[in-house]
C-alpha cells in the first residue's frame, strides 16, 4: 500500500489494525512532527481563506502556501501544496489540523510489517 499524506497515515492505521490484511506498506510524505512540533505548524495556519468570485484567493493561496513551506521548497512543490490547497477549499484547514494534530510516534512502532518511510 503507497500513499501520500494524509493517505500514508490511514496506510500505517490499517498496517496496525488489520496486521493479516497488510504484508508492507510503502510510506510517502507523511509528515513526522512532534507533538510540540505540530502545534508550532498549527499555530501558522491562517484559518482566513475563502474563495471570493474574482479569483484573488488563487494569488492568496499561492503566496500563504509558499510563505509556509518556506524559501527551499521547489517550485514543483508549492504548485502541488497549493493545487491541493485550493481544491480543499474553504476547509483547507481541517487536512492541516489532522495532520499536524497526528502523533505517528506512537504509531510507529506498533507497525510490524515491513515499511518503508520517505520524506523528503
Amino acid at each position: 500500500m503507497s500513499e501520500a499524506t494524509p493517505g500514508g497515515a490511514l496506510a500505517l492505521h490499517i498496517a496496525v489494525d488489520m496486521p493479516e490484511r497488510v504484508s508492507g506498506v510503502i510510506v510517502l510524505g507523511c509528515p513526522l512532527f512532534t507533538k510540540d512540533q505540530g502545534r508550532a505548524m498549527l499555530e501558522r495556519v491562517d484559518l482566513g481563506y475563502r474563495v471570493s468570485k474574482d479569483g484573488s484567493h488563487l494569488d492568496a493561496a499561492w503566496s500563504y502556501v509558499s510563505r509556509f513551506l518556506g524559501p527551499d521548497a521547489t517550485e514543483a512543490y508549492y504548485d502541488i501544496v497549493t493545487r491541493a490547497f485550493i481544491q480543499a477549499g474553504e476547509r483547507f484547514d481541517w487536512a492541516f489540523k489532522a495532520i499536524f494534530q497526528f502523533d505517528l510516534h506512537d504509531l510507529l512502532p506498533r507497525v510490524s510489517c515491513p515499511t518503508l518511510y520517505l520524506v523528503t
